[in-house]
């Protein structure tokens, strides 16, 4: 592929497995990052360039100024809410000169799919389950007829992200979330006991493709599992669904569809991702989802992609041992058994051990701080 690659986005985990998907397939992306000039993508080997600015719109104004006239067209991503919903905000001017995800070739499309209470009534037209939820706005009173438990979010991540996500069992602990939350919009929905975490992985570009579904059996109420299993997508009645439903919104681009399933086996849509999932990585010994979605942009592949048909086993090594090992759910001697024959880690690579060293250091120099 001649296209240069360029990534804009923060120092994190997301960002890191996507700078490998490329850089293991013999391309080394440009990344334009911000929030922090320290972090795991900058202690990377991979990215042919790093450079930091303090914001996401000052980021793309440096894209805009030194890689708008490439040729042929660079890829141009976003690995996170912020930073995608700034390169769709500008899609007219973009799209010029570089190859962006986007949502039926319209400026905005994708920020306006990604407001969670757009996409659960479209979820509910193509017949996913969606637990009863209710709008709030900051501010407003809490009516007095809500049944505890609920789980609380940002109606858009850009607005609060994870900070404002939390489990209320009462209208007193409701009440205290709604006043020092960071979003102007709560959503307010039924708490979901899950038994699992589920999601679908693929990418839209002539046609929606869902090569892998990825089930999280070590779920905690509250939190993301950190230990991932991905198996062949089944081509089922939830699987039919979510494809027509992506084909309706006109996306084009990488994306995850997740749902949790209750005690009794039910699903229940929660969202979509549309951008790169931070354990997209963790799939690289069956696919490399987002070099498939840019050989099929670029007409090099057509039809569906060919996976391997085994179980991959994925860990997102910190997330899962704190969850596991710390909080007395599995002995350290199982966890290393797991973490040493899963199939893919998210941050533990002898290819690029750099962001793994970098978590080391930190980790040391806070200890000695701390005993100072």
């Amino acid at each position: 592929m001649e296209n240069k690659v360029i990534i804009l986005g923060v120092n994190h985990q997301s960002t890191l497995g996507f700078v490998r998907c490329f850089g293991e397939a013999g391309i080394k992306p440009i990344c334009i990052i911000y929030g922090s000039k320290e972090g795991l993508v900058f202690s990377s080997k991979y990215p042919s360039v790093k450079h930091y600015e303090e914001t996401a719109e000052q980021c793309l104004n440096y894209i805009i100024t030194h890689y708008s006239g490439l040729s042929p067209k660079p890829f141009l991503f976003g690995s996170n809410d912020t930073s995608a919903s700034v390169i769709n905000e500008n899609y007219n001017k973009l799209k010029k000169y570089f190859l962006t995800e986007s949502a039926k070739d319209t400026e905005g499309e994708v920020v306006r799919l990604m407001n969670k209470w757009q996409i659960y009534n479209m979820a509910e037209q193509y017949g996913l389950n969606v637990a009863k939820t209710l709008l709030l706005e900051k501010g407003n009173a809490i009516p007095s007829d809500i049944e505890f438990p609920v789980f609380v979010k940002s109606m858009r991540t850009i607005d609060g992200g994870k900070v404002d996500e939390e489990i209320c069992r009462n209208h007193e602990e409701l009440t205290t979330f709604m006043q020092q939350c960071h979003s102007p919009q709560i959503m307010i929905q039924k708490f979901i006991d899950k038994k699992l975490e589920f999601n679908y992985y693929g990418y839209c570009s002539k046609g929606v493709h869902i090569p892998y579904e990825n089930h999280r059996p070590r779920s905690i109420a509250g939190a993301l599992s950190g230990y991932h299993v991905f198996v062949p997508a089944n081509n089922n009645n939830l699987y039919r669904k979510v494809k027509s439903m992506m084909e309706a919104t006109g996306y084009n681009g990488l994306f995850t569809a997740e749902f949790l399933v209750d005690k009794n086996g039910k699903y229940w849509f929660m969202e979509i991702n549309f951008r790169h999932d931070g354990a997209t990585y963790l799939l690289m010994p069956g696919i490399n989802l987002p070099m498939e979605y840019c050989k099929t942009v670029l007409g090099f592949s057509h039809g569906e992609p060919k996976i391997k048909s085994k179980k991959i086993i994925g860990i997102r090594e910190q997330t899962d041992y704190n969850q596991s090992v710390k909080k007395g759910n599995m002995s350290i001697t199982k966890w290393l058994k797991d973490f040493i024959t899963a199939d893919s880690r998210i941050l533990v690579n002898l290819h690029d051990f750099g962001p793994c060293w970098y978590i080391i250091k930190r980790k040391l120099l806070t200890s000695c701080a701390n005993e100072s």
